[in-house]
């Protein structure tokens, strides 16, 4: 990699997602290779052991000042924070154990996609870039608000039995709302819809197969 990066002096830009070596883990030796560059993202999957350590040689100056790239370190996988950080998230979202991230709400705002899957009551992080939203469990709905700006979501997915009451409060915390996906109980709110007026949908999916 060393000399490929000598023949590219003009290089500016790099990402990298590839099996690697353990000495592509090292913070130190990359430092080296990509000093000129503007931005660096990379995706190394590779089986560790001394994870901690393998963090460490990225919280030099040149990594967290200089440039502010970061990284997180599973057992098989070292990555760039933001670029290659999680997406999508559900009610047991923790951020990653090793990272060299010093904010948390680096993770959390790079969450677009948040599925309600248990009871959110232990959640303890606030996502604020939030653009789709699935109800696959109708416990504690009126805490969504408090760990997520429900004024972002642009699409909501029903796959459990919600109140008619409870959607409603959910579509007033929701102005940018233009898609909804019903994928149960579609009898249920077919026969609530008269009820309510939906003007703000866009885009309407209904996937059940017991539909008749």
């Amino acid at each position: 990699m060393n000399q490929l990066m000598l023949n590219l002096p003009d290089l500016q830009h790099l990402e990298l997602v590839t099996k690697g070596l353990l000495d592509m883990t090292d913070g130190q030796s990359w430092e080296k290779m990509a000093r000129s560059l503007l931005t660096f993202n990379f995706k190394i999957s590779v089986c560790m052991d001394w994870i901690e350590d393998i963090v460490e040689s990225f919280r030099t100056p040149f990594w967290l000042e200089e440039k502010r790239w970061f990284v997180a370190c599973t057992w098989d996988s070292l990555y760039s924070v933001p670029y290659f950080s999680d997406v999508c998230a559900n009610t047991y979202f923790r951020p990653p154990l090793y990272s060299s991230v010093t904010d948390k709400a680096l993770f959390c705002d790079h969450i677009n996609h948040f599925i309600l899957n248990e009871s959110p009551k232990q959640i303890r992080y606030y996502f604020r870039h939030m653009k789709k939203l699935e109800i696959a469990s109708s416990e504690s709905l009126e805490m969504l608000s408090v760990f997520i700006d429900m004024s972002s979501i642009e699409c909501l997915v029903v796959s459990t039995l919600i109140e008619l009451s409870k959607i409603l409060w959910m579509f007033q915390l929701m102005p940018r709302l233009k898609k909804l996906s019903i994928n149960t109980q579609v009898s249920y709110f077919l026969q609530e819809s008269h009820k309510i007026r939906l003007e703000c949908i866009e885009n309407l999916e209904i996937n059940d197969p017991l539909l008749n």
